[in-house]
């Protein structure tokens, strides 16, 4: 595992944007100052990806056909009142060379947690963490999921035997699966959800981790409209 210092310089401008009122782009720009890169596997695979950071339509999506990727992960937002994130051209200019990995784990966060069958609350995060981390893709990555491992207890004591379940499971599924991240999963919106995990090698989803928490309520009153 690779040390990388946080960019101090992009969490600055992170805030900065905040204050200006992009929220995205200042979460892209936090998001990258986990660290730069990916490692040589997925970088590789990563530059082969002419638009790495994909603008997501809700409303289109619903269009899909019924059971697809498309339908099912806007009905995942709409149920939990989230929307995808979307940059800001000159941002996404400014990360795509060295921070394509730790920007798409913040775009496709919601995605792939409906694609490895976690519910939306802080226990789902802290898994879909889990498997990101053990993917061993970039440093970035890696440092989410120690904090995430530190942190998602302190912040929701209640729920400590379910993050860890969640944490346990994100890692066995990262021992069976490569990180769909470093597909086009965007481009298979119309594709059925459970062909789309076979093709993935994903297992179906567990009804355990889908089960609504109370976080998961707390989480959908906080995220972005």
């Amino acid at each position: 595992m690779v040390q990388v210092p946080i960019d101090f310089a992009l969490l600055l401008s992170a805030s900065w944007l905040a204050l200006r009122g992009r929220r995205d782009d200042a979460r892209a720009l936090a998001v990258a100052s986990l660290g730069a890169g990916a490692y040589v596997a997925a970088a590789r695979r990563l530059r082969q990806m002419e638009a790495p950071f994909p603008i997501i339509d809700l409303d289109g999506l619903a269009l899909c056909p019924p059971g697809s990727f498309g339908a099912e992960y806007a009905a995942f937002m709409q149920a939990r009142q989230r929307r995808p994130l979307r940059l800001s051209a000159d941002c996404a200019e400014q990360l795509q060379l060295r921070h394509r990995l730790a920007v798409r784990c913040l775009l496709l966060f919601d995605a792939l947690q409906l694609l490895l069958g976690f519910e939306a609350g802080i226990a789902g995060r802290a898994g879909v963490l889990a498997f990101l981390g053990a993917q061993h893709d970039g440093p970035a990555c890696e440092r989410a999921a120690r904090w995430s491992r530190r942190l998602s207890g302190i912040a929701a004591p209640l729920e400590r035997a379910r993050i860890r379940r969640c944490e346990q499971r994100g890692r066995r599924l990262a021992d069976l699966a490569p990180n769909p991240l470093l597909e086009n999963i965007e481009s298979r919106w119309s594709m059925p959800l459970d062909e789309l995990r076979r093709s993935l090698r994903l297992p179906p989803a567990c009804p355990l981790a889908q089960r609504p928490t109370r976080s998961a309520s707390r989480d959908a009153m906080g995220s972005p409209r």
